[in-house]
């Protein structure tokens, strides 16, 4: 299995999760959230190849609320696609499309301090993947991923 193959089977599975939660009838132990924004990366240009430091961001989540004060919670999201480029030390020009992505899994615990007010402390671990595809003439990409 391809690591495409097993981030969009991890995309698939979460969303898949987010639905059910969101059909189950404990709904109050069972969250799903969003979100959504604006990206702009920190990648070299160079004049041969075009440069987009601009993009959005996606970011999926289902929660599940073990008790009062402990709750799971999996995450995707999307960093974004960009262009740019750079130059080798023998001073041949490249570019191409970066993306980022990945899932993560967290647990959390939650301390109420005053209605409404609560802190909440995450400890979990997430797979990220990060992939440039080179622009022609040079064709192919390279992949890594990540697991911290």
């Amino acid at each position: 299995m391809t690591n495409a193959t097993s981030l969009r089977k991890a995309r698939q599975s979460l969303l898949a999760l987010a639905v059910g939660c969101a059909a189950l009838p404990a709904a109050a132990q069972f969250s799903v959230g969003a979100g959504a924004g604006l990206d702009q990366a920190r990648i070299d240009c160079v004049g041969s190849f075009a440069c987009d430091r601009r993009d959005a961001h996606v970011k999926l989540q289902a929660g599940w609320r073990i008790a009062d004060a402990v709750e799971l919670q999996a995450v995707y999201f999307d960093a974004g696609r960009f262009r740019g480029g750079d130059r080798t030390s023998s001073g041949i020009d490249f570019g191409g499309r970066l993306k980022v992505s990945g899932v993560g899994l967290t647990a959390g615990h939650r301390w109420n301090l005053a209605a409404p007010w609560s802190v909440v402390a995450r400890a979990g671990i997430a797979s990220v993947r990060t992939r440039f595809d080179y622009a022609d003439p040079y064709g192919g990409s390279v992949s890594e991923t990540t697991t911290q």
